[in-house]
């Protein structure tokens, strides 16, 4: 994950300060990481490593990889997520060499795929031990990208040329899965964010709205026009938001053991 702004740890740690998305997503990983039989685990941009250190915190016996192409993401990771089973990696999912992963995590990077999302989706599926299973995070059509979504002249600033949820993606997902003999599920993270005040944003506020918006440039440098159809979101401080995300868990199956005659 490193397209303009996301080189930086900042905005996703401003982020996390202020969601209770990773607690929901670890919860959920604590519930079925342990019946997965996993020798070795990936997640393909990782980012800071908070997903990574708490999978390898989870999987202890299980070599946890993090991939990210940002150097300024990685050595936060190393730092302060880097534990005995895990290791981080400069790159992208389709230069990396791993295969046989027993789990594959890819939170929020399908709007990063230098192809297409259908490929780095394929290419994910294919690096799956039997067995294994692939987590495709992004954020819903509910909540706050509900009320973004109702907001037609900002969606139609250039800035949110490639702003999807996870229901766009869906359907790319479900083919590449069904194509791949893969099995598919869908997972609700009922989610919050605390409140942005989008007519007088914080310095956290711009943080947190470029992570969510995938802004390609800093706060400070949207447009004017920008900037005022985004102060008409301003829903009242003091509130949480809600901003759910989802998850499509794509299962490869397990070997058939062969038939004795």
């Amino acid at each position: 994950m490193a397209s303009g702004i996301y080189a930086s740890h900042e905005p996703y740690l401003e982020y996390c300060r202020h969601t209770n998305e990773k607690t929901k997503l670890h919860t959920l990983l604590r519930r079925r990481l342990p019946r997965i039989a996993a020798e070795r685990a990936l997640d393909a941009g990782c980012g800071n490593g908070i997903n990574t250190a708490a999978i390898a915190h989870m999987l202890p016996q299980t070599q946890v990889t993090g991939v990210d192409e940002s150097p300024a993401q990685l050595s936060h990771a190393r730092t302060h997520n880097a534990a005995p089973n895990t290791n981080y990696e400069q790159g992208r999912l389709e230069s990396h060499e791993g295969k046989d992963y027993g789990f594959i995590l890819l939170s929020h990077v399908l709007q990063y795929a230098s192809t297409d999302t259908s490929a780095m989706v394929r290419n994910a599926i294919t690096r799956l031990a039997p067995g294994g299973e692939l987590w495709v995070i992004q954020q819903g059509r509910e909540g706050l990208a509900q009320i973004i979504t109702h907001q037609r002249p900002l969606l139609d600033n250039p800035v949110f040329a490639d702003w999807k949820t996870f229901e766009d993606y869906l359907p790319t997902i479900r083919r590449e899965a069904r194509s791949a003999g893969c099995l598919l599920k869908t997972i609700k993270i009922g989610s919050s964010i605390k409140q942005i005040d989008f007519d007088d944003p914080s310095a956290g506020d711009k943080l947190r709205l470029q992570f969510i918006l995938g802004l390609k440039k800093p706060f400070d440098e949207q447009t004017p026009e920008f900037k005022r159809h985004l102060a008409r979101l301003k829903l009242g401080n003091g509130r949480r938001i809600s901003h759910p995300n989802h998850v499509a868990v794509i299962t490869r199956p397990a070997r058939r053991s062969p038939i004795l005659k």
